[in-house]
């Protein structure tokens, strides 16, 4: 199953490199099977209407302290474009963290 997989991949041009590091038994020295929130962290992101969230979440609650807290999962978070965030709030927002 699994080599069948990665096959489908490269057929769709997808980069050889996950077929070259399994062929040299250096897939799961490097790489690991991730959760829900390895890459992108939705439990942190504002992703939908402050309706949508127990929590209330909005640009002005989020703590973006806690999406660079070192103990963070995932890597990304994301702003969802369609709620109408202001391009300048949402850099004043995180802007501190990315100079840092």
């Amino acid at each position: 199953m699994a080599a069948g997989f990665a096959v489908l991949f490269a057929l769709d041009g997808m980069p050889l490199y996950f077929l070259y590091a399994d062929w040299r038994g250096l897939l799961h020295k490097y790489h690991s099977i991730g959760g829900p929130e390895s890459i992108l962290s939705l439990s942190q992101s504002p992703w939908l209407g402050l309706e949508r969230y127990r929590d209330g979440r909005s640009l002005k609650s989020w703590r973006v302290d806690r999406v660079f807290d070192p103990s963070s999962p995932g890597v990304a978070v994301a702003v969802q474009s369609y709620l109408g965030y202001d391009v300048a709030e949402v850099r004043a927002k995180v802007g501190a963290f990315l100079r840092q």
